[in-house]
């Protein structure tokens, strides 16, 4: 099967409900004027896609289905300003990870096979990092300076210097990985291996996945 059909079917069969989801909010925002930068939207009424008036920017969600967004920011041309993500920098952009040290963003490219640097004080594009196939999750770890992101497609974990944005290795893992966290305290790193195939996007999701850690400080399976 080809990369893209596999990938395809991979994301259907571990998020089918993501379609009714998307519908309900195609409705909801096609019945809202949207404003570059800003997003207010406050259904009221019997039902969840009524109309009615919003209710002040940063309105919790109510019982009537009511709800408010104060403000949006885009990613636009690797700026925070209100614009347009030159797809360039990078192809289905899926997860980010944030160093509030230096004000950066890693952004995980899933159909680019890269991570972009992003200094979000100087407003730009510092660095695209090469990692595996289909980056779909990443996280920042502060005390080793490092980043972690899983590649969906090559069964591993790539591992990225925070300070030169230099891939330092890859670690194998389970078949599938689609998401990880970090115990800082023990430098634990846990991946969560879906262990998805084609024969079940067919015939239903069969819960076989497992489970992987990882020495974080030596990049060792297991610990």
């Amino acid at each position: 099967m080809g990369r893209l059909a596999y990938r395809g079917a991979h994301r259907a069969g571990r998020s089918g409900g993501i379609a009714l989801l998307g519908l309900a909010v195609f409705l909801l925002l096609t019945s809202s004027l949207i404003v570059p930068g800003s997003l207010s939207a406050a259904p009221t009424g019997s039902g969840p896609l009524s109309g009615g008036s919003s209710p002040p920017p940063g309105t919790p969600p109510g019982s009537n289905g009511s709800f408010s967004v104060a403000t949006t920011t885009v990613l636009a041309n690797n700026t925070t300003q209100p614009g347009n993500f030159l797809a360039s920098n990078g192809l289905q952009p899926d997860a980010t990870a944030y160093d509030p040290n230096t004000s950066t963003l890693w952004v995980a490219n899933g159909a680019s096979g890269t991570v972009s640097v992003i200094n979000l004080t100087l407003g730009g594009l510092v660095h695209a990092v090469p990692v595996g196939s289909d980056p779909t999750a990443l996280l920042y770890d502060a005390g080793l300076h490092r980043v972690f992101v899983v590649n969906e497609l090559s069964d591993n974990v790539s591992v990225i210097n925070a300070s030169s944005f230099r891939p330092i290795g890859s670690i194998p893992v389970g078949h599938a990985p689609l998401a990880l966290a970090l115990d800082p305290a023990s430098q634990t790193l846990y991946v969560i291996n879906s262990n998805f195939s084609y024969q079940e996007a067919l015939g239903g999701l069969i819960g076989n996945g497992s489970l992987t850690w990882v020495n974080a400080t030596t990049l060792a399976v297991g610990g």
